[in-house]
Formats: C-alpha cells, structure tokens, sequence
C-alpha cells in the first residue's frame, strides 16, 4: 500500500518504473560461463552431496524444527527437510529418504539447467576444465573495454 501511494505521489506507472531499472543486455557488461558436466557425473556428485547432508545433520535440524513448529513441517522448506522429519517420526525409513532426496535434486539440477539453456549468451564449459586457461581468459575479459 505504502508503494502504490509513492508511486501515486510521483505520478509514474509501475510499468515505467520496471522499464526504466529492468535487466537490458546493453546495459551490464557480463560474461556467463556455465559448467556442463556429464549427466552421469553431474547425478554422482548430487547422490553424494544428499548422503553427505544426511549424514551431516539434516536429521538433528528436522528434530529441532518439529520440535519448534510441530507435525507436519511448513510448506516451502529447502529440499529434504520434509524427509528428513518424516525419518526422525518414524514414518520413512532413511534409505528411502535418501533416495526421494536424491531424485529431488536431480530434477531441481535439470530445471536449473533448462533455465540457463534459454540465457542468451551464456558459454557452456566441459568439465573437467582448464581452470588456468579459464583464468586467464576472465582475466583477458576483464581487460577489454
């Protein structure tokens, strides 16, 4: 309300607010590198970073959040939390969790990468990578004008 009444006060749109600070190619100078790992190795490295969350203490943040808040969690929690309360009340074995946790991620990975797909202008990099000869050429990057 208290927006709506200071951009009645100044007698511009939200439109032309928007227009006026919105994202233009022209008006950043960026250089956007992306990682595209193979598929395989890029679904190791999120198996092996759930497991590593589950066995860093996932379930003791669950514990205090049910504590705190009750059963069921609130909506909108980061990936794994509802599994990790329903490990901790007894009503999903771990392993189990671990895998849902892992599908879950995988697809957010998938969506990530689907948006920056649509990116103009983004370099997709393989991986392993150069990380010397992409030092430099960031380096030479930020020389140019």
């Amino acid at each position: 309300m208290v927006r709506a009444l200071e951009i009645a006060a100044g007698g511009r749109l939200p439109s032309e607010l928007h227009a006026e600070h919105a994202f233009r190619p022209d008006r950043y100078r960026a250089l956007l590198l992306a990682l595209d790992p193979p598929r395989a190795a890029l679904h190791a490295r999120l198996d092996a970073r759930v497991a590593a969350i589950f066995r860093g203490g996932i379930l003791d943040e669950a514990r205090a959040l049910v504590a705190r808040f009750g059963s069921p969690l609130p909506e909108k929690l980061p990936i794994g939390y509802a599994e990790a309360a329903a490990v901790v009340g007894g009503t999903l074995p771990l392993a189990e969790a671990i895998r849902r946790v892992q599908v879950a991620h995988r697809r957010y990975a998938r969506r990530q990468i689907i948006w920056l797909r649509r990116e103009a202008g983004v370099e997709w990099l393989p991986v392993p990578t150069d990380a010397a000869a992409l030092a430099r050429r960031v380096t030479e990057w930020r020389r140019l004008p």
